[in-house]
């Protein structure tokens, strides 16, 4: 693990705040790169996927390619089968009725799709700064301050006082020395 960081006193509690890695420098790397999204990696799919949950055309547009070929093969389908019914059947409405139909149900379902794109990709999203934020990079703890040599002195003086009066009392001797 790395060595503490960052270290705070705490004004007139005896303590000092330090900042704990929770994580070694890769876990750190890492996290950064998630939570940062920096490009490249981790970081592009995070960029790509929250493109997807905000709706970016461009996602879209490369995901509905195959789809939209496949409906522009479907239409070239249901010309020939009007074309094979005669002279003018391109130009009836039942024709226009099956182009307008398919057209309907590819945009229906390119629809969906786009919707369900996004609610899935929002859900990852918060998932994963879900996962983040219950994984603190860093830990606070509080550590005591060491005291400067003229805070301790009293303390000396103090306990040799009490030491004193307790071997004196021992004796009998606390009344007539402490005038008890």
């Amino acid at each position: 693990m790395s060595s503490m960081a960052g270290g705070s006193g705490l004004k007139g509690s005896g303590y000092q705040q330090l900042n704990v890695p929770r994580m070694g420098q890769q876990g750190q790397d890492i996290w950064q790169q998630l939570y940062k999204g920096s490009q490249g990696g981790i970081g592009s799919s995070l960029q790509g996927l929250s493109d997807l949950a905000n709706g970016g055309e461009a996602q879209f547009t490369a995901l509905e390619a195959p789809a939209r070929r496949q409906f522009q093969q479907d239409q070239g389908a249901i010309a020939s089968r009007f074309s094979g019914m005669g002279s003018g059947a391109r130009r009836s409405s039942g024709h226009q009725n099956a182009q307008n139909a398919a057209g309907l149900d590819l945009a229906e379902r390119l629809q969906g799709q786009r919707l369900g794109l996004q609610q899935n990709a929002w859900r990852q999203l918060l998932g994963i700064h879900s996962d983040l934020m219950s994984n603190p990079t860093h830990e606070s703890i509080l550590v005591p301050q060491k005291k400067k040599w003229w805070e301790t002195l009293g303390e000396g003086i103090g306990g040799i006082g009490g030491q004193v009066a307790g071997t004196a009392s021992g004796f009998g001797l606390g009344k007539h020395i402490f005038g008890g």
